[in-house]
């Protein structure tokens, strides 16, 4: 996950990429508890949360999708759906962030 806590971020309170990053694993975890993803699916301990270069593409996005395809024996599209799903859900996101959605095939945005 992208550490990028700035002088405006106190000291002991998590940035918006590391809140958002560990939104999106426990959108993962959930989505294996609930057998939409396989329970054995090794999952990173942090991810990467990149800006895209294009602003339509949202404020955020990673290519976590892309990374547990394969092991998971699914289309990175699909995936990337299935966590999405989770991760509008959760509490981080709810509290002002726009819906995640599908940025590519692979990758999620948030906005």
């Amino acid at each position: 996950m992208t550490s990028t806590n700035s002088a405006n971020t106190p000291a002991g309170e998590l940035s918006i990429q590391d809140e958002l990053g560990a939104a999106i694993l426990r959108s993962v975890a959930q989505a294996k508890a609930a057998g939409r993803l396989p329970n054995d699916l090794a999952v990173p301990e942090s991810i990467t949360l990149d800006r895209p270069k294009n602003r339509d593409h949202g404020d955020y996005a990673t290519s976590i999708a892309l990374a547990l395809a394969k092991p998971a024996g699914l289309a990175p599209r699909d995936v990337a759906s299935i966590v999405s799903e989770y991760l509008n859900s959760d509490e981080a996101t709810s509290r002002g962030a726009s819906p995640a959605g599908l940025a590519s095939a692979s990758a999620i945005e948030v906005a």
